[in-house]
């Protein structure tokens, strides 16, 4: 028999006296600046120096790139060149097992867990751009097994966040056709919602309630459909404003009825490249994207903001919001190990993010400043979710 605790009634249980406002855990990748896995157990406190982490273990040839919470205190990071996902504990930061991806050659694109945390779903690219996947599933008993995901669902290489899920665990896998709807074990799409086809990025976040489903398909904008969704979903499309190149990671509001949209690319070389808006309900064709003006220290190493610098300086490509909305963290795109790229740029936490009175920006170094672990990279950024699963037992064997 295993037990399941919910995280909420875990910290009432044994921390009745605890301050509410405490933000959760936060963990990111930094493939491309220090590749590196990196723990901020407060990522509201210190600001814009929050004491964080580096994880260990992993070993030289390792990308951490994609990841997500598999339970309280521990998360998955998926390789981006290697067919595996390392369990990485938060505690001590350090990585203790490895699940190899028998059906994948890498483990790029997407990596996401299921609300039961029982399923990860990787789904990605080979090297050639032909859709690859692995579902991973025993994490309760221990018995971990690995198979493949429904076919020909193409996730691009750097695109993170381009699955999501509802609270009943149907997963949205946003691919470069449109978006599939697949439940348990994750093998078949049960209908999909036509988009233009593109191989850009594209990103899909479902509202915490599942009535709304936003995503962002390069630089047509981003789409907000509404439950009930079907293979007839059209969905309604909000223009980005003039000027903006390709939209990528999105993050939502706890009600749903505010995103975050990030820029991922200019509309042309030498324009500006990290941009950052805010979308509010009622999303209509007519609602307006308003831009949120950024610290300049994002903007990496050789970017000069003048000039825009090399036409690679670094947009954002993953967003994650925390359970309480009043904290969102913004990543990816910098790396100094890509030819053209400007690499070694901060991350950028917002507090109140939804707020115009009271949101605060704030570029944080991540890694040792100086060092060649520094900056955010181009991999993802997760906060702890507020409804996670414990595992009494068998996924520590």
């Amino acid at each position: 028999m295993h037990a399941w605790l919910d995280r909420t009634m875990l910290a009432a249980a044994l921390c009745s006296g605890a301050a509410g406002d405490a933000q959760p855990p936060a963990v990111l990748t930094t493939f491309g600046d220090g590749d590196i896995a990196a723990v901020i157990a407060q990522p509201d406190v210190g600001l814009p120096a929050p004491a964080q982490a580096i994880g260990s273990g992993f070993g030289s040839a390792v990308d951490p790139h994609g990841l997500d919470f598999v339970r309280v205190g521990e998360v998955l990071v998926a390789d981006f060149t290697l067919p595996q996902l390392t369990r990485l504990r938060l505690a001590d930061a350090s990585a203790h097992g490895v699940i190899a991806l028998s059906t994948r050659t890498n483990a790029n694109g997407t990596l996401a867990v299921s609300p039961n945390g029982n399923f990860a779903l990787s789904f990605g690219e080979s090297s050639g751009g032909v859709a690859e996947s692995a579902v991973v599933s025993g994490f309760e008993s221990g018995a971990i097994r690995v198979q493949a995901g429904a076919p020909n669902l193409r996730v691009r290489r750097f695109v993170t966040a381009a699955i999501d899920f509802d609270r009943s665990g149907r997963a949205y896998v946003c691919h470069t056709n449109g978006v599939a709807a697949l439940d348990p074990p994750y093998a078949t799409p049960l209908f999909d919602v036509a988009l233009p086809t593109t191989t850009s990025t594209s990103v899909c976040r479902l509202s915490r309630d599942g009535q709304r489903l936003f995503v962002t398909r390069a630089s047509a904008g981003i789409g907000i459909a509404t439950a009930p969704f079907s293979a007839a979903t059209v969905p309604t499309v909000v223009a980005a404003p003039a000027g903006v190149g390709a939209l990528g990671a999105i993050g939502v509001s706890p009600d749903g009825n505010a995103v975050l949209v990030a820029q991922t690319n200019p509309a042309s070389a030498g324009a500006t490249r990290a941009r950052l808006f805010l979308l509010r309900a009622p999303y209509t064709p007519a609602a307006t994207m308003q831009e949120l003006a950024l610290p300049t220290a994002i903007a990496g190493n050789t970017c000069t903001p003048a000039s825009g610098g090399t036409s690679q300086c670094p947009g954002f490509e993953d967003i994650s919001v925390s359970p309480d909305g009043h904290l969102a963290i913004v990543t990816g795109n910098s790396s100094v190990q890509d030819s053209g790229f400007s690499g070694r740029a901060p991350l950028l936490v917002i507090t109140n993010p939804f707020d115009d009175a009271t949101r605060a920006m704030h570029a944080v170094t991540i890694g040792t400043s100086g060092q060649v672990n520094e900056g955010r990279g181009t991999g993802s950024v997760r906060i702890e979710p507020a409804d996670l699963r414990i595992f009494a037992d068998g996924f520590e064997r």
